[in-house]
């Protein structure tokens, strides 16, 4: 008898819990990592899952985290309740509640080892509280972050809608040259779908408009029920990611860190009486 956990990951390969899903509805994800890159996503049916890079490797072991010295910063943004901190758990720790009513209370994350073509990177994902009161601490995340996720819910309508805010904030606060977007629709497994490609198409459009800095590079449509999704978004992100070399090699920095301070100290004994510390 499989587990709980076993049963959950084999919904899509064997379509007998498969999830009720318009058959018109799309997944917005360009996944041909060995081409060129567009800034306008390709579009996939349904029916065509997303695909992980065969090249991401998952490991738990957290005794490699001291062996790993490249980091990826993820950001995780949107309006309460379109599960963000469902779709981190269900990618770190392999676990979903159906019915979870907890609101992320300021700021959480998660650290995850992947390899990538034979590397050791932390994906460090951060999780953030989506209610009114909270967002003045989430500017401050915006600092050092690889990749920014504009999260919503595929059926409530505010929520993608509240993306116009989400997406003027990131310009705001991070940097667009170190900074990769993606957009990522969930809950694809409940029947009452409102958002459409067109509503997507046109979020896009007005973010290469009005913020032309930023970019969003590819557009996801999962759900957090079913993990072969939820792979599939995060290890084609962190793929891409890696590709674009958009993550921080901590060793080195540390190592500049030190030729910073080193120079600094030179520099203030040419210039004062003090011969050393």
């Amino acid at each position: 008898m499989m587990s709980k956990k076993e049963k959950r990951r084999s919904y899509l390969r064997n379509g007998s819990g498969s999830p009720i899903i318009p058959i018109d509805a799309t997944f917005h994800s360009d996944v041909n990592i060995n081409h060129q890159l567009t800034v306008t996503p390709s579009l996939r049916t349904v029916s065509d899952p997303i695909e992980p890079p065969t090249s991401v490797q998952h490991d738990k072991s957290y005794h490699l985290l001291s062996k790993t010295s490249s980091a990826i910063k993820l950001l995780l943004i949107g309006d309460t309740g379109v599960g963000k901190s469902a779709l981190i758990v269900s990618y770190c720790d392999d676990y979903f509640t159906e019915n979870s009513t907890t609101a992320t209370v300021g700021v959480d994350l998660k650290v995850k080892v992947v390899k990538i073509d034979g590397r050791l990177f932390k994906a460090v994902l951060w999780d953030t509280a989506g209610q009114e009161r909270y967002r003045n601490v989430t500017p401050s995340l915006y600092k050092g972050t690889n990749g920014v996720l504009l999260t919503y819910d595929v059926t409530n309508m505010a929520s993608f809608e509240g993306l116009y805010h989400w997406v003027k904030e990131c310009y705001e606060n991070c940097d667009p040259s170190r900074t990769v977007l993606y957009l990522v629709g969930n809950k694809l497994d409940r029947e009452k779908k409102v958002v459409t490609k067109d509503h997507v198409k046109k979020f896009i459009k007005f973010t290469e408009e009005n913020y032309p800095l930023l970019k969003i590079c590819r557009a996801f449509e999962v759900s957090a029920k079913y993990s072969t999704l939820v792979y599939g978004l995060f290890d084609v992100v962190l793929y891409d990611l890696v590709e674009r070399r958009c993550y921080f090699d901590e060793q080195k920095l540390r190592n500049k860190r030190s030729i910073d301070l080193s120079t600094t100290r030179d520099e203030y004994q040419r210039t004062t009486n003090c011969c050393s510390y």
